[in-house]
């Protein structure tokens, strides 16, 4: 089977078997009860109020959300990470508020402190945290001190970051909002799904009867998440078949059977995709909850993988603790490309998160107001980076594979 952080690796056959009992049940596609679910489920995990945990379609759909009930939008500015997604910058384009681009520190990978406060202006609204592949942003305290003073509200983007802790505490639960992923490469996968988590008791109210009076999403889309971790078991499965399974998610993929984590008009920064502002179905609720069920042994697998690499003399560009999760296990290479290459070819797909300041590549970054040279210290990581897998699935002879084949390849460079 193929091994790659950035083809659905959570897939298990028990995912697979879930997802076609769920393909032959479309009555109960749309439900809501699963939804309600997940919710109670996630509060759970959190320790926090059920009331505060709202299960939307997307984490990007949650910050917009988030940004939209804290009335952000037209003239107003939200600061953001360099070394991150186009998910998060499209959103605070989608209210109307321009994303403010700043640089990271190179030994988490997260935002800079320094850097925000030299970019808050009058106009910065919202300043977006990211816990980059899993480790917590530390200085998230001194953030909200400062931030509070000046009326900024601080979201937590834990996209990557589910099952970690800061200080004991579950990341999601110490800004004023936070956001979750269950993209179909996260700590979870729903394919599409997500959990906003909101503190303020007034803005729960009015966020709960936005979230309960949003149609419903469309029979065919949910039809084509429903067959993504079908027919992706296959294309992981079969990828080295004379590369059909390789063949097989790209036919699928741009005939519209399945769904790009992406699509096109994303990555050109576009308006909002409609499916953005509708509910999640149940049946994506019920996959994520399969998933959150064994997330404990899922995270300490990832924490196992992580360190084998480790004591294999592997070093992660990131500072590690007790308390972070390993989305991916990042190192620097100076030919990125190279070590790609050279992996692929020997049956194992590497990561390229993120290969531009906001990725994909694709961006245009002019359209984000970034200027070459504004985030240095993310443009150099971007250049360099690449991802070693991290997923539970993976045996140790995975890990090992993988082990074997960066000192093979460091050999061959005389390094």
């Amino acid at each position: 089977m193929l091994i790659t952080p950035s083809l659905s690796p959570n897939i298990s056959k028990e995912d697979v078997h879930l997802a076609i009992a769920l393909l032959l049940q479309p009555w109960k596609w749309r439900d809501t009860e699963p939804v309600h679910e997940l919710e109670s489920v996630f509060s759970d995990i959190l320790s926090i109020s059920k009331e505060s945990v709202f299960a939307i379609n997307s984490a990007r759909a949650g910050i917009a959300d988030i940004l939209s009930t804290y009335s952000i939008g037209k003239g107003d500015e939200v600061i953001v990470q360099g070394f991150t997604c186009v998910a998060v910058t499209n959103p605070v384009h989608w209210v109307g508020a321009t994303p403010v681009i700043v640089d990271i520190e190179k030994d988490s990978l997260n935002v800079s402190l320094e850097e925000v406060k030299k970019h808050v202006s009058k106009k910065t609204k919202a300043i977006i945290v990211q816990h980059t592949f899993g480790l917590p942003f530390q200085d998230l305290d001194e953030l909200l001190s400062f931030a509070h003073e000046k009326g900024i509200i601080v979201i937590e983007d834990c996209a990557h970051a589910l099952g970690a802790t800061r200080d004991g505490k579950p990341v999601g639960t110490i800004a004023d909002a936070s956001v979750f992923s269950f993209g179909r490469d996260k700590i979870v996968s729903s394919v599409f799904g997500g959990i906003v988590v909101l503190k303020d008791f007034g803005k729960q109210n009015k966020y709960r009867q936005q979230v309960e009076t949003r149609k419903k999403m469309g029979w065919w889309w949910i039809k084509k998440q429903l067959l993504h971790p079908i027919t992706t078991w296959i294309s992981l499965v079969t990828y080295h078949w004379l590369s059909f399974g390789k063949a097989w998610h790209y036919v699928l993929q741009n005939i519209g059977l399945i769904s790009k984590a992406t699509s096109f008009d994303e990555k050109m920064s576009g308006p909002r995709p409609l499916w953005t502002t509708k509910k999640m179905p149940g049946v994506l609720a019920k996959l994520a909850m399969s998933q959150l069920s064994s997330l404990k042994v899922s995270t300490n697998r990832r924490t196992e993988i992580a360190s084998k690499y480790y004591d294999a003399g592997i070093q992660s560009v990131q500072i590690d603790t007790a308390e972070r999760v390993w989305l991916r296990y990042a190192i620097l290479e100076n030919s990125p490309t190279e070590m790609k290459k050279y992996f692929s070819r020997r049956g194992v797909i590497l990561g390229d998160w993120y290969d531009q300041v906001v990725a994909p590549c694709e961006v245009d970054l002019s359209k984000l107001g970034y200027t070459v040279g504004d985030a240095p210290v993310a443009e150099d990581v971007a250049s360099q980076v690449v991802n070693l897998p991290t997923y539970s699935r993976m045996t140790d002879e995975d890990v090992s594979l993988v082990i074997s084949l960066y000192k093979e390849y460091k050999e061959e460079k005389g390094a």
